[in-house]
């Protein structure tokens, strides 16, 4: 229920919403104007996210980066319209079809002035569950197995980024 109506949620089923290994954790970051690079990751994870746009226009996060960031997948949350976006246009083999390099994207309100995000990455996709799962955005994405890099930005503004957890799972493929 949400806000007294029933609503339709999504969510990961078990073993992998509760499996794997923690990698990687901070808590209550002050996010700068710019980019924060963050450790590789392995190529499937869980990132569970919850930040505070505060001042930001936006906030991303950027992953299955290349080390030059030719190559990434980025999901940005634009403050001002509610607007939670996956780009894969950048995300790797992207030349198959006239259609595959695409922004998909979804309104998604904050709540208590926080979006939390739920991101499963594998070998060949990435799956962003937003506000506990009331949101939901996947897309193919055929990157190089050695794009790991993770970035979050923000733009326009400070963010806080209250979590940041990563959970690695054995990789698929």
């Amino acid at each position: 229920m949400t806000g007294g109506r029933p609503t339709l949620t999504s969510h990961v089923v078990d073993p992998i919403s509760t499996g794997g290994s923690i990698v990687y954790r901070k808590n209550d970051v002050r996010l700068r104007v710019g980019s924060t690079t963050l450790p590789p990751q392995r190529r499937a994870y869980r990132a569970s996210v919850v930040v505070e746009p505060d001042g930001a226009d936006s906030v991303s996060l950027v992953l299955r980066a290349s080390n030059d960031q030719s190559e990434h997948t980025e999901i940005r949350y634009d403050t001002a319209a509610h607007r939670l976006s996956v780009d894969r246009t950048r995300s790797g083999d992207v030349l198959f079809g006239p259609l595959f390099p695409s922004v998909s994207s979804a309104t998604v309100p904050l709540q208590n002035g926080r979006l939390t995000l739920d991101v499963y990455v594998d070998s060949s996709s990435v799956e962003v569950f937003a506000q506990d799962g009331q949101y939901c955005v996947t897309n193919l994405v055929y990157p190089k197995p050695s794009s790991t890099g993770m970035t979050v930005v923000s733009r326009g503004g400070r963010a806080m980024l209250r979590e940041l957890t990563v959970t690695a799972y054995p990789a698929t493929r």
